[in-house]
């Protein structure tokens, strides 16, 4: 999939789109609550680690942790994919 700026994607494009979607989601959910809730904190709601770390109450260190977790998951299910 490669998108083009100014260029609607085609409609295989938006099926892997939504493909792969699914099975990130599929993959965080299988880390557990808590390691989808910083990643998504992070790469969605873009969070620093730090503000993730005051908001849930936990150690800049979990922080860390569950984002390497999240990032060696999506990693892997990347290479998988392709």
């Amino acid at each position: 999939f490669q998108y083009q700026l100014g260029r609607m994607p085609s409609a295989e494009d938006k099926a892997l789109i939504i493909e792969t979607l699914l099975a990130v989601d599929k993959a965080l959910d299988d880390l557990g609550s808590r390691t989808k809730r910083i990643f998504m904190l992070s790469q969605i709601e873009g969070l620093t680690y730090q503000q993730i770390a005051l908001e849930l109450k936990v150690s800049l260190t979990t922080v860390k942790k569950h984002m390497i977790r999240a990032f060696t998951e999506c990693s892997l299910l990347m290479a998988q994919m392709s």
